[in-house]
């Protein structure tokens, strides 16, 4: 805990309890004042500043196009960095509950969910947030230049998905450019009652819409009457030959770049080897 963000706190809650988990390295806290309104905060380093603020903004856009996100409350400067207030939602983290539904209950939110994602990508594109973002192929063709000694640790699996990417390229013409969240998987949903809201929009970006969608796919590991729903809704039906062509090669580029992240973060690898099997069961 940075001390100056704890004497913020102080100063103004009642009380307060830090939030673990997540991939930023802003300082995250539950916290609540006198009104005894719940809240979220989020701080944010002179370097991650100028980040956060157009986050809020985003959150604001958001919440004016009728997409359920937690409200955004106040933002302020502390420390030479930013902090964030939003509305805390009570409910339950949408990938813990998710394992526990029927098909049918997983399949209805998954229509939810692609409503959601469908209304994400038609937001408004800001041409004046530098926040565009290389496309996953070109990522992923800079981390085989930048790091030889971890494509040296490719098994079999990798290895045929890069050789699939290599053979599929043509699916990188004609991809619109829309506004991401950038990390759209049930981790970063709530289940609220029976509402279900998106939250953490940390990760925003602006990219091919594809990106987004693969990235949904490539981290299923069951659960898969949920990501179909997800995939027919935004589809608005099944999706048709080449979109199916189409998910799977943004799903490989975004495992290949989550193989380099991995043993960039020193995490626990994940086995690529039943990645086509675990595709056929969303989509084919």
């Amino acid at each position: 805990m940075t001390e100056k963000n704890v004497r913020f706190l102080k100063e103004n809650f009642i009380a307060y309890r830090p939030i673990s988990g997540g991939m930023s390295p802003d300082e995250k806290y539950y916290a609540h004042g006198r009104d005894c309104r719940p809240v979220f905060i989020r701080f944010a380093n002179a370097c991650r500043a100028n980040r956060l603020t157009k986050e809020f903004e985003m959150l604001k856009q958001l919440q004016g196009n009728s997409i359920p996100t937690p409200c955004p409350v106040a933002l302020g400067s502390l420390n030479g960095g930013k902090y964030m207030i939003t509305q805390w939602i009570n409910g339950d983290v949408f990938s813990e509950v998710l394992p526990r539904l029927d098909a049918m209950a997983q399949y209805t939110l998954g229509h939810v969910a692609g409503e959601m994602l469908q209304n994400i990508h038609a937001m408004p594109v800001n041409g004046s947030i530098n926040e565009w973002k290389q496309c996953p192929y070109e990522k992923m063709k800079a981390s085989i230049k930048a790091y030889p000694q971890y494509v040296a640790r490719f098994t079999n699996a990798e290895k045929k998905l890069v050789d699939y990417i290599e053979s599929n390229k043509h699916w990188l013409q004609s991809t619109p450019i829309a506004f991401l969240h950038g990390d759209y998987t049930p981790r970063n949903m709530m289940l609220a009652g029976e509402a279900l809201l998106v939250v953490d929009f940390n990760s925003f970006l602006f990219s091919v819409t594809w990106a987004d969608i693969g990235k949904v796919v490539s981290k299923a590991k069951g659960e898969y009457p949920f990501y179909k729903g997800l995939l027919n809704r935004y589809f608005d039906g099944e999706p048709a030959k080449d979109a199916v062509q189409r998910i799977i090669f943004y799903a490989a580029l975004h495992r290949i770049d989550h193989f380099f992240n991995n043993i960039l973060f020193n995490r626990v690898m994940l086995s690529n080897d039943d990645f086509f099997d675990n595709i056929a069961k969303m989509i084919k």
